[in-house]
């Protein structure tokens, strides 16, 4: 054999060991390693190499790069078929990692007196460096690493959706992960966020010059394997998500196969969705009911019911967390106006949906008490007759009242009201004055007023008393009226006795 001879056989061997990487029209990148007793190698990726299906669609349906899956409970299904000859060892799907950021940045130097861990403080503060990242995979475990080139570092983390304002060590969502005196420091979290974007504050606690590298990436995913053939149910992902997915399969000679779908979006969660919500009421007792309906089939849902009544712009919650889809409540006393209803679906993901409807509460639906007119105080004589006490009730519609009368402490009657009126026979009382209270309520609603009863002995004229309290009364006032006079004289003058007074008087 020539030395030419030689040297193309061991090119050859050396060239059927090397990983070669391939790139179809569709874009997916096949990896595979060939090896010498190899007969068949694929050069191109297998139409149908990776499919989906979904409750709604049973035929299972190729996937390719950069497409967008939308159905319920999507289901990825991979059957590679080998070479000739050859078997299927294993097969595996994963969301490979991925790169979010990778930047080095000056340190900071914070003020000496400034303590991270107990202050709270706004976005692009002056005592950190800030990165912000954008982007962010939802659905996917994020790492956070920090390599830093002073002795120690440490790193919050928060998610555009929280309050720039108002940051803080406590409510950074890796909490302590980064805050040791590790180097790296390192940090994970699950981005099952509503907002994409990451915040990191990066704080030189030893306050030297230095710089700091950062790495976001996401976290390896392996999600399913099996010997030949792989399925896996995408609603795992507890979210809609968009991710970048590798099937992987070896042969039972060693050969290894990987090949990479880029960008597959799988929208595979729905909010569910309110439908007739009906209002019916009897009397002033409502009661709601609503349909759902849910694309994603199996969902467990709860209800919250809430009331407005100020045209929707703010709302109070009467009920949360039913497992029905129906709620009585009962608006006795509540005022008669327009109110909104509004209600709110949640399934077991989170998802929700709601609805507003308007009603209206108006007598006779919802009879009111709104008041008691006031009674004056009375004076009457002992053993006259047809003394009576006539409370009139303000109310709106046909209200039914619940009342009770005390008279000096001690509860009289108790009673129901049917027609707006009460009366009390003052008659019996002995003499002395009495303290006549009316209590008077419907539903939660209450009002009260008290009378006076002035009860004389018989034969004493009631004009006569009148009289002799006006008298009284002018009596008192001139007398208030004479002392804050010569109050006012003796403050000024220093002295008090009449002889002194009527001597000033003289001069």
């Amino acid at each position: 054999m020539t030395s030419r001879e030689l040297t193309i056989i061991l090119v050859g061997i050396l060239v059927g060991s090397i990983l070669f990487t391939y790139s179809p029209t569709n874009n997916q990148v096949i990896h595979y390693t060939l090896k010498p007793d190899e007969s068949t190698v694929l050069t191109d990726t297998p139409e149908g190499l990776l499919k989906w299906s979904s409750y709604e669609i049973s035929t299972r349906e190729p996937v390719y790069d950069n497409s967008t899956i939308v159905g319920d409970h999507i289901t990825l299904h991979s059957s590679p078929t080998p070479p000739d000859g050859r078997i299927i060892d294993s097969v595996e799907l994963k969301v490979p990692k991925e790169i979010f950021h990778n930047s080095t940045y000056d340190l900071v130097i914070p003020d000496p007196d400034f303590d991270p861990f107990g202050a709270v403080f706004s976005r692009y503060d002056s005592n950190f460096q800030w990165v912000v990242i954008q982007d962010i995979a939802i659905g996917c475990t994020v790492q956070v690493k920090a390599t830093f080139s002073n002795e120690d570092v440490d790193v919050m983390v928060w998610h555009g959706g929280q309050n720039p304002d108002r940051y803080s060590y406590d409510n950074n969502i890796i909490s302590g992960q980064m805050a040791s005196q590790n180097n790296p420091e390192i940090g994970q979290v699950e981005w099952f966020f509503p907002n994409r974007t990451m915040i990191l504050a990066i704080f030189d606690f030893t306050e030297e010059m230095g710089n700091v590298t950062v790495e976001i990436t996401s976290i390896e995913e392996s999600l399913v394997s099996g010997t030949d053939s792989i399925t896996y149910e995408t609603y795992y992902f507890e979210t809609n998500r968009t991710v970048n997915l590798t099937i992987s399969y070896s042969l039972d000679n060693g050969s290894h196969y990987l090949y990479d779908f880029k960008n597959i979006t799988f929208q595979n969660f729905f909010s569910p969705k309110i439908t007739d919500l009906q209002i019916t009421n009897n009397d002033a007792v409502f009661t709601f009911a609503w349909s759902i309906q849910d694309r994603n089939a199996y969902e467990f849902h709860t209800s919250d019911v809430f009331l407005s009544s100020d045209d929707g712009k703010t709302f109070l919650r009467i009920s949360s967390n039913l497992n029905e889809s129906e709620f009585t409540f009962d608006m006795t006393g509540f005022l008669n106006r327009e109110y909104y209803l509004k209600v709110i679906v949640t399934d077991s993901s989170g998802l929700s949906g709601e609805k507003v409807d308007m009603f209206s509460l108006s007598p006779p639906v919802n009879p009111l008490l709104l008041g008691v007119e006031p009674v004056e105080d009375m004076v009457i004589e002992l053993g006259s007759v047809g003394n009576v006490i006539t409370w009139n009730l303000d109310i709106e519609g046909n209200a039914i009242c619940q009342y009770r009368i005390v008279v000096d402490s001690v509860q009289v009657i108790q009673s129901t009201c049917y027609d707006g009126t009460i009366q009390f026979n003052l008659d019996s009382l002995p003499v002395g004055t009495h303290d006549v209270n009316l209590d008077v309520w419907m539903s939660e609603v209450r009002h009260s007023d008290t009378v006076v009863v002035i009860v004389v002995e018989s034969g004493v004229p009631i004009w006569l008393l009148v009289s002799l309290g006006l008298t009284l009364f002018g009596i008192t006032i001139m007398g208030i009226f004479l002392y804050k006079i010569t109050d006012a004289k003796k403050k000024r003058l220093g002295k008090w006795s009449l002889e002194d007074l009527l001597e000033e008087k003289t001069n």
